[in-house]
Protein backbone atom coordinates (compact mmCIF):
# COMPACT_ATOMS: atom_id res chain seq x y z
CA UNK A 1 0.00 0.00 0.00
CA UNK A 2 1.13 3.31 -0.72
CA UNK A 3 1.70 6.40 1.62
CA UNK A 4 1.04 10.04 1.55
CA UNK A 5 4.52 11.21 2.79
CA UNK A 6 8.11 9.55 1.90
CA UNK A 7 10.43 10.39 4.78
CA UNK A 8 14.23 10.07 6.00
CA UNK A 9 16.26 11.19 8.23
CA UNK A 10 18.41 13.05 5.67
CA UNK A 11 15.62 14.98 4.05
CA UNK A 12 12.79 17.21 5.88
CA UNK A 13 9.59 17.04 5.03
CA UNK A 14 7.96 19.78 7.33
CA UNK A 15 9.50 22.74 6.34
CA UNK A 16 8.21 25.76 4.64
CA UNK A 17 10.59 26.91 2.28
CA UNK A 18 9.10 30.71 2.41
CA UNK A 19 10.61 30.94 5.51
CA UNK A 20 14.30 29.84 4.48
CA UNK A 21 13.34 32.77 1.47
CA UNK A 22 11.66 35.44 3.77
CA UNK A 23 15.04 34.94 5.79
CA UNK A 24 17.83 35.42 3.17
CA UNK A 25 18.90 31.83 3.29
CA UNK A 26 20.74 30.37 0.67
CA UNK A 27 19.59 26.63 0.90
CA UNK A 28 18.63 24.63 -2.71
CA UNK A 29 15.60 23.64 -1.58
CA UNK A 30 13.71 20.68 -3.38
CA UNK A 31 10.16 20.63 -3.98
CA UNK A 32 9.42 16.47 -4.14
CA UNK A 33 6.34 15.17 -6.16
CA UNK A 34 4.83 11.55 -5.69
CA UNK A 35 1.53 9.87 -5.86
CA UNK A 36 0.10 7.99 -2.59
CA UNK A 37 -0.52 5.44 -4.65
CA UNK A 38 2.97 3.80 -5.06
CA UNK A 39 4.50 2.14 -2.89
CA UNK A 40 6.00 4.24 0.29
CA UNK A 41 9.08 1.75 0.74
CA UNK A 42 9.81 2.39 -2.65
CA UNK A 43 9.56 6.04 -2.80
CA UNK A 44 11.45 6.60 0.38
CA UNK A 45 13.88 3.80 -0.42
CA UNK A 46 14.98 6.63 -4.10
CA UNK A 47 14.49 9.45 -1.77
CA UNK A 48 17.37 8.05 1.20
CA UNK A 49 19.73 7.11 -1.68
CA UNK A 50 19.75 10.29 -3.48
CA UNK A 51 20.07 12.07 -0.07
CA UNK A 52 22.57 10.20 1.07
CA UNK A 53 24.44 10.83 -2.46
CA UNK A 54 24.47 14.46 -1.67
CA UNK A 55 27.57 16.22 -0.59
CA UNK A 56 25.19 17.40 2.17
CA UNK A 57 21.69 16.35 3.55
CA UNK A 58 19.44 18.10 1.29
CA UNK A 59 16.22 20.05 2.26
CA UNK A 60 13.07 19.30 0.56
CA UNK A 61 9.21 19.85 0.51
CA UNK A 62 7.75 16.81 0.13
CA UNK A 63 4.31 17.61 -1.26
CA UNK A 64 1.02 17.19 0.63
CA UNK A 65 -0.93 14.83 -1.75
CA UNK A 66 -4.99 16.43 -1.59
CA UNK A 67 -6.07 12.66 0.19
CA UNK A 68 -4.86 11.46 3.47
CA UNK A 69 -1.88 14.06 4.43
CA UNK A 70 -3.31 17.08 3.27
CA UNK A 71 -3.17 20.39 5.87
CA UNK A 72 -6.64 20.52 7.41
CA UNK A 73 -5.97 23.75 8.42
CA UNK A 74 -6.68 24.75 4.72
CA UNK A 75 -10.35 24.70 3.11
CA UNK A 76 -10.32 21.73 -0.32
CA UNK A 77 -10.73 25.06 -2.45
CA UNK A 78 -6.97 26.45 -1.59
CA UNK A 79 -4.58 23.16 -1.53
CA UNK A 80 -3.51 23.52 -5.15
CA UNK A 81 -3.20 27.29 -4.62
CA UNK A 82 -0.76 26.27 -1.71
CA UNK A 83 0.98 23.59 -3.21
CA UNK A 84 1.52 25.83 -6.20
CA UNK A 85 2.82 28.66 -4.23
CA UNK A 86 5.25 26.43 -2.28
CA UNK A 87 6.53 24.73 -5.71
CA UNK A 88 6.85 28.42 -6.73
CA UNK A 89 9.50 28.68 -4.24
CA UNK A 90 11.51 25.62 -4.96
CA UNK A 91 14.15 26.14 -7.22
CA UNK A 92 14.88 22.23 -7.59
CA UNK A 93 12.54 19.62 -8.29
CA UNK A 94 12.62 16.03 -7.34
CA UNK A 95 10.24 13.19 -9.21
CA UNK A 96 9.35 10.26 -7.29
CA UNK A 97 8.22 8.17 -10.55
CA UNK A 98 7.00 4.98 -9.55
CA UNK A 99 4.14 3.01 -11.92
CA UNK A 100 1.04 4.94 -10.41
CA UNK A 101 2.66 8.84 -10.70
CA UNK A 102 1.19 10.10 -13.85
CA UNK A 103 -2.49 8.39 -13.19
CA UNK A 104 -2.30 11.44 -10.59
CA UNK A 105 -3.75 14.83 -12.05
CA UNK A 106 -2.72 16.06 -9.02
CA UNK A 107 0.63 15.30 -9.85
CA UNK A 108 0.64 16.12 -13.38
CA UNK A 109 -0.55 19.23 -12.59
CA UNK A 110 2.30 20.46 -10.51
CA UNK A 111 4.91 19.20 -13.61
CA UNK A 112 3.15 21.14 -16.04
CA UNK A 113 2.93 23.79 -13.60
CA UNK A 114 7.12 23.96 -12.89
CA UNK A 115 7.43 23.86 -17.22
CA UNK A 116 5.23 27.44 -16.97
CA UNK A 117 7.69 28.56 -14.62
CA UNK A 118 9.81 28.25 -17.15
CA UNK A 119 12.03 26.16 -15.42
CA UNK A 120 14.54 23.49 -16.92
CA UNK A 121 14.94 20.36 -17.06
CA UNK A 122 18.24 20.20 -15.45
CA UNK A 123 16.89 21.20 -11.99
CA UNK A 124 14.66 18.22 -12.14
CA UNK A 125 15.78 15.07 -10.67
CA UNK A 126 13.69 12.35 -11.54
CA UNK A 127 14.27 9.22 -9.20
CA UNK A 128 12.80 5.92 -10.06
CA UNK A 129 10.52 4.59 -7.20
CA UNK A 130 10.68 0.75 -7.76
CA UNK A 131 11.70 -2.42 -5.60
CA UNK A 132 15.63 -2.13 -4.95
CA UNK A 133 17.23 -5.31 -3.48
CA UNK A 134 19.18 -8.15 -5.71
CA UNK A 135 16.18 -10.30 -5.48
CA UNK A 136 14.31 -7.99 -6.66
CA UNK A 137 16.21 -7.10 -9.75
CA UNK A 138 13.59 -8.45 -12.93
CA UNK A 139 10.81 -6.53 -10.80
CA UNK A 140 12.81 -3.33 -10.43
CA UNK A 141 13.21 -3.22 -14.20
CA UNK A 142 9.63 -4.25 -14.98
CA UNK A 143 8.63 -1.53 -13.35
CA UNK A 144 11.04 0.96 -14.88
CA UNK A 145 9.98 0.14 -18.16
CA UNK A 146 6.89 0.68 -17.15
CA UNK A 147 7.33 4.39 -16.19
CA UNK A 148 9.19 5.10 -19.46
CA UNK A 149 6.04 3.88 -21.25
CA UNK A 150 4.09 5.75 -19.12
CA UNK A 151 6.14 8.70 -19.68
CA UNK A 152 6.77 8.30 -23.25
CA UNK A 153 2.89 7.87 -24.29
CA UNK A 154 1.43 10.27 -21.51
CA UNK A 155 -2.02 11.53 -22.24
CA UNK A 156 -3.61 13.76 -19.79
CA UNK A 157 -6.95 12.42 -20.88
CA UNK A 158 -6.08 9.62 -18.61
CA UNK A 159 -4.87 11.26 -15.49
CA UNK A 160 -7.87 10.91 -12.21
CA UNK A 161 -8.20 13.98 -10.34
CA UNK A 162 -9.34 11.10 -7.64
CA UNK A 163 -6.24 8.94 -8.02
CA UNK A 164 -4.70 9.88 -4.87
CA UNK A 165 -7.86 8.83 -3.35
CA UNK A 166 -11.28 10.69 -2.50
CA UNK A 167 -11.25 14.15 -2.74
CA UNK A 168 -13.59 17.24 -2.47
CA UNK A 169 -15.79 18.52 -6.04
CA UNK A 170 -14.02 21.78 -5.99
CA UNK A 171 -10.43 20.52 -6.16
CA UNK A 172 -11.70 17.94 -8.78
CA UNK A 173 -13.22 21.24 -10.54
CA UNK A 174 -9.94 22.86 -9.93
CA UNK A 175 -7.45 20.57 -11.78
CA UNK A 176 -9.71 19.94 -14.69
CA UNK A 177 -9.96 23.74 -15.06
CA UNK A 178 -6.60 23.97 -15.09
CA UNK A 179 -6.17 21.13 -18.50
CA UNK A 180 -8.82 22.84 -19.81
CA UNK A 181 -7.34 26.69 -19.86
CA UNK A 182 -3.53 25.24 -20.36
CA UNK A 183 -4.62 22.88 -23.46
CA UNK A 184 -4.23 18.97 -23.00
CA UNK A 185 -1.16 19.32 -25.57
CA UNK A 186 0.84 21.36 -22.76
CA UNK A 187 0.49 19.20 -20.06
CA UNK A 188 1.08 16.11 -22.59
CA UNK A 189 4.48 17.73 -23.28
CA UNK A 190 5.71 18.95 -20.33
CA UNK A 191 5.59 15.50 -19.10
CA UNK A 192 6.83 14.19 -21.97
CA UNK A 193 9.69 16.20 -21.90
CA UNK A 194 10.80 14.05 -18.64
CA UNK A 195 11.76 10.86 -20.81
CA UNK A 196 15.41 11.54 -21.03
CA UNK A 197 15.52 11.77 -17.30
CA UNK A 198 13.41 8.24 -17.33
CA UNK A 199 16.05 7.10 -19.62
CA UNK A 200 18.92 7.95 -17.59
CA UNK A 201 17.33 6.16 -14.14
CA UNK A 202 16.79 3.28 -16.45
CA UNK A 203 20.25 2.98 -17.74
CA UNK A 204 21.50 3.17 -13.74
CA UNK A 205 19.61 0.24 -13.47
CA UNK A 206 21.31 -2.19 -16.03
CA UNK A 207 24.81 -0.67 -14.87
Amino acid sequence: AGSPCPSTSTVSSGYDPGQDFAAGGGEQIHFVVHSRADAAADKAGALLRWARAQPSPPLAWVDEVPSGCADVSLHPEELLAFALAHLGLCPKLVVLAGPALLDSLWAVTLLHAWSCLGRSLEDVTLLLAVPTGEEAVVEAKAAGRAVLEAFDAFAVMYARADAEGPISRSLGAQLMLAVELASASAYNEAVRACVPLVHAQLDSLDA
